[in-house]
């Protein structure tokens, strides 16, 4: 009795050890449930590229990817493509959200393919790669960003933050939701600016905002004073969503006091309630150069490493606009 009561107590106690085990490994785990026990020919990638031209490039990283995961399909769970295939299928289809302007190859092909999934949950060698070779190209547009020669052809010597494509697919997999916003591999300005790059597009799909007309009589309008400038400057922060409500009033109001502050603020411009020639330029730059602005700024993004927003100090200076900004514990402490 006591020999069959000391085994059960073993046999649990290796229970518990085999189980606390499992538990401290949850990614590994997660990875192997992921990834499908059915593999399919090496062979198959070099034909698949040879039909795919336009996505040579990544050939050696889709090589290397399958070489990892000893061939196993990646795209497909019991039910057929899984969640992080159809994330990234939409990803593609809407690419510009991500401020990236460019022609999709294959992206017909790539539609038509995760339609036919939907009728089988068999897992299908040709849609496999073709996700693979998407995934990567989507990496390479939207976190990678324009090459190094490139960039210093327009003047942009920022050190470029390096990275595996290959090992981030490993989280990807495991954690579907960072495809649409991780801050560790893109810093969070990136995200800030594409909230703002959707709504940009939305107002010039409106029609964007009117011009400002300055007042011929005063150079400087302050909180009190009355004009048409005033009304034309509030409705113009009313598209913006600067102020909540447009009054149509000529009168400069607290309302409009503050809308130009938070204007202001947006701008990465001092905190001054003064109706200026200056201010009147800046609310005067159309919706779609303002696009154009953002669209290059997330590009740049791209190339920034997400470390920097943990620093507690740094400088960022625009050149064009003459301005240097000192951050310090993540806010603007000078502007000069």
């Amino acid at each position: 009795m006591k020999k069959f009561l000391s085994i059960t107590i073993l046999s649990i106690m290796l229970s518990i050890v085999l189980n606390s085990c499992k538990k401290s490994n949850p990614a590994d785990r997660s990875l192997t449930e992921i990834e499908s026990e059915k593999s399919f020919d090496s062979v198959s990638v070099g034909k698949f590229f040879l039909k795919h031209p336009k996505f040579k490039e990544f050939q050696g990283s889709v090589e290397k990817l399958y070489a990892k995961h000893s061939y196993h399909y990646l795209w497909y769970d019991k039910k057929g493509i899984n969640e992080v295939g159809d994330l990234l299928s939409n990803k593609i289809n809407n690419i510009e959200d991500d401020g990236v302007l460019t022609v999709v190859p294959y992206k017909a092909e790539l539609n038509n393919a995760i339609d036919k999934s939907e009728e089988t949950s068999k897992p299908n060698t040709e849609t496999e790669l073709l996700i693979s070779a998407f995934y990567f190209y989507y990496a390479d547009k939207v976190f990678h960003g324009i090459d190094a020669e490139k960039s210093e052809q327009i003047g942009w010597y920022l050190p470029r933050k390096k990275m595996s494509y290959v090992n981030y697919l490993d989280s990807l997999l495991i954690r579907p939701s960072l495809i649409n916003k991780d801050e560790k591999e893109v810093m969070g300005q990136y995200y800030r600016l594409k909230a703002v790059l959707q709504r940009y597009r939305d107002i010039e799909k409106k029609g964007g905002w009117n011009a400002v007309t300055a007042d011929p009589k005063r150079k400087v309008l302050k909180p009190g004073d009355s004009s048409q400038t005033i009304a034309q400057i509030r409705s113009r922060l009313m598209v913006t969503g600067d102020i909540k409500l447009d009054s149509k009033s000529a009168l400069y109001d607290k309302a409009l006091e503050d809308g130009i502050l938070l204007f202001k603020k947006r701008m990465g411009d001092a905190a001054d309630k003064n109706i200026t020639a200056r201010l009147i330029s800046d609310l005067n730059i159309t919706v779609a150069d303002r696009i154009r602005t953002i669209l290059v700024n997330m590009e740049r993004c791209r190339w920034i490493s997400a470390d920097l927003a943990k620093a507690k100090e740094f400088i960022v200076i625009n050149i064009p606009a003459y301005k240097l900004t000192y951050f310090k514990d993540g806010k603007p402490a000078l502007i000069s």
